[in-house]
C-alpha cells in the first residue's frame, strides 16, 4: 500500500529551494521536484501562516456546528457555509481552493 501524499516528508533542501523561489519570483517550475517535497511546501505554507486558515475567532463555531449538526448533512452544510461567509475573504477563498485541490487529490490517492 502506498503512503499518503502528505505523510511522506519531502527533501528539506528541495522544500527550501521551492519556497525561496516562490517568495522571490511568485512562481516556481515544479517539474523535477519530488511530489513529497512539493506537498511539504504546501504544509510549510499553512504552518507559517500568522493565523490559522480556520481563524481563532471562527474555530469554536466550526467545532460547534460540526458537533451539533454533524448528523444532518443539510444543516451541517448550511451551518458551515454561514461560517465561511463570515470569515475574511482571503481565508474563505483559500479554504475553497484547498477543498477543491484535496478533492482532486482523492481521485488519485
Amino acid at each position: 500500500q502506498e503512503e499518503g501524499l502528505f505523510r511522506v516528508p519531502g527533501s528539506a533542501e528541495e522544500i527550501k529551494t521551492i519556497s525561496s523561489n516562490f517568495e522571490k519570483d511568485g512562481h516556481c517550475d515544479l517539474s523535477g521536484y519530488e511530489i513529497s517535497s512539493i506537498a511539504g511546501v504546501l504544509k510549510l505554507f499553512f504552518r507559517c501562516m500568522p493565523e490559522p486558515l480556520f481563524t481563532f475567532e471562527h474555530y469554536p463555531t466550526f467545532m460547534s456546528v460540526a458537533r451539533n449538526q454533524g448528523n444532518d448533512e443539510n444543516l451541517l452544510l448550511q451551518g458551515l457555509t454561514g461560517i465561511l461567509m463570515a470569515m475574511p475573504r482571503d481565508n474563505c477563498d483559500l479554504i475553497l481552493y484547498l477543498l477543491r485541490f484535496l478533492k482532486k487529490c482523492s481521485l488519485y490517492y
